[in-house]
Formats: structure tokens, C-alpha cells, sequence
């Protein structure tokens, strides 16, 4: 997506998944009735995505991007903020834990420790958090597809699942 101006983070959101999915329907990694259905649940999440706080994103937050002092585990830097947007803070916590390769072993390892850290300092409901980050999940599994041609079976497979569970 060109850098520009959206008025909301739900515009973003289906932007960006409306970009992914016709990449993938062009190369028949999904079916239009995916597609469709992949929309309808962006348009489902847009007032709850609209309520969301609004803070500064790295919006590409993987362990690539995290310099740590080995000799304190603090971490020194965050890089590459090259698509940096304003949107809900919960959508970097779903990207660094489960971004990458469906199979990555990493994100369940990760993700218990992080999660509760998060949340100790940013309380919040804890249902709608959890369908926050599954939507989340969605969205990053169907652009991460487009981007990634090995990984579009298994990460449409895993949107498909997500989709069920949040529809």
C-alpha cells in the first residue's frame, strides 16, 4: 500500500487485506468466496477496530527488528520502522509473537510470557483482547500469505480457521 493518509485504522485494516486478497486470488491461492468472506469479517471488526487506542506501531515487529543487550535482556533498539502507522497497540503484540512461517515454534514459546507482561501493564478486558489479537492473527496470516508464496497454504489455511472462530 502507498504511504498516505487513512482516517481510521479499520480503513487501514481492510486496505491492506483487500490488497493481500486480490493478490491471492490472482495467483488462486484463494477462492473468491474466501475472499469475500475474509472482508465481511474486516467490516464485522470495524467499529471494535475504530475504538481501539490509537499509539505509534512498528507494524513489522519481529525478533528481526529487536536489538537486545545479551548481558541484561534489555532491549536496546526497535529498527526498521519503515511501515509505522498509528493503530491499536495489540496488533504489534500479534505480529511479534506470530508473525513468520506458520510452523515457526517460536510464537508459542513467546507468546504466554509477552502476553502476560503486556497485559500487567496495560490492562484491558481480557475476552475482547483475545478477540482482538485473533482478529489480529486473521489479518496478519492473509497479507503474510500475499507476501509470502510458500507460506499462502498454510497461512490461509490458519486465516480459514480464524475465520470460523471470530464469524
Amino acid at each position: 500500500m502507498a504511504p498516505g493518509r487513512l482516517d481510521t485504522w479499520s480503513q487501514w485494516q481492510r486496505e491492506v487485506l483487500d490488497e493481500a486478497l486480490a493478490k491471492l486470488t490472482q495467483r488462486n491461492d484463494v477462492s473468491a468466496s474466501f475472499a469475500e468472506r475474509a472482508r465481511r469479517l474486516a467490516q464485522q471488526f470495524a467499529a471494535d477496530l475504530d475504538r481501539a487506542p490509537a499509539a505509534l506501531l512498528h507494524a513489522d515487529l519481529g525478533d528481526r527488528e529487536v536489538f537486545v543487550d545479551p548481558s541484561t535482556g534489555g532491549v536496546t533498539a526497535l529498527v526498521d520502522w519503515g511501515a509505522a502507522l498509528v493503530g491499536d497497540p495489540l496488533y504489534d503484540l500479534a505480529r511479534f509473537v506470530g508473525g513468520g512461517p506458520a510452523d515457526d515454534p517460536r510464537p508459542a514459546q513467546l507468546n504466554p510470557v509477552l502476553r502476560e507482561r503486556y497485559f500487567a501493564r496495560n490492562p484491558q478486558d481480557p475476552a475482547h483482547a483475545d478477540r482482538m489479537l485473533l482478529f489480529y492473527r486473521f489479518h496478519i496470516c492473509i497479507v503474510e500469505a500475499a507476501w509470502e508464496p510458500a507460506w499462502a497454504p498454510a497461512h490461509t489455511a490458519w486465516a480459514d480457521k480464524l475465520t470460523a472462530e471470530l464469524s
